[in-house]
């Protein structure tokens, strides 16, 4: 098996905080920080915007990032 690196690039909303993707491999950008549901993120304050789809990872879970950097 060979692996591949690709990168995709996504139009986020400047108000966005927070990334997701949900297990259908839909990614969603959130004003605050979500909690995981049984299939999905949700934040239950604001209305998430879909970004795009990219192909379903297994470990979706694990795929949450934070916009908001620490400056020293």
């Amino acid at each position: 098996m060979n692996n591949l690196q690709l990168t995709v690039t996504f139009n986020i909303p400047d108000w966005a905080k927070w990334l997701a993707m949900d297990q259908d491999g839909s990614w969603y950008a959130y004003m605050s920080e979500p909690y995981l549901s049984t299939i999905l993120w949700d934040s239950g304050i604001g209305d998430p915007v879909l970004l795009g789809q990219t192909a379903p990872n297994p470990d979706w879970r694990n795929e949450l990032y934070s916009l908001e950097w620490e400056y020293e």
